[in-house]
């Protein structure tokens, strides 16, 4: 069995009393999410609704993975 640590800076503790209200937040974030792309596909813009869709499979996994694990990745600094 391979063990990998992880420093110190690779965490950033979520306090439990915050993890779900968080998580409301995302689930919230979501439903609207797909309301605008059902109101998108309704008005005929099938174009901006698949671009949504598209963006928003993957928008919060990055907070799921943190708020279950406290695991934050290295964010680029991409600073034009």
């Amino acid at each position: 069995m391979i063990g990998i640590e992880l420093p110190e800076e690779d965490f950033e503790k979520v306090e439990d009393s915050d993890k779900t209200s968080l998580a409301q937040a995302v689930a919230a974030a979501e439903c609207d999410i797909r309301k605008l792309i059902k109101k998108l596909l309704d008005k005929g813009y099938g174009r901006a609704a698949d671009y949504l869709i598209r963006a928003s499979k993957n928008m919060f996994s990055y907070v799921r993975r943190w708020l279950l694990t406290g695991i934050v990745g290295t964010l680029i600094n991409l600073a034009l």
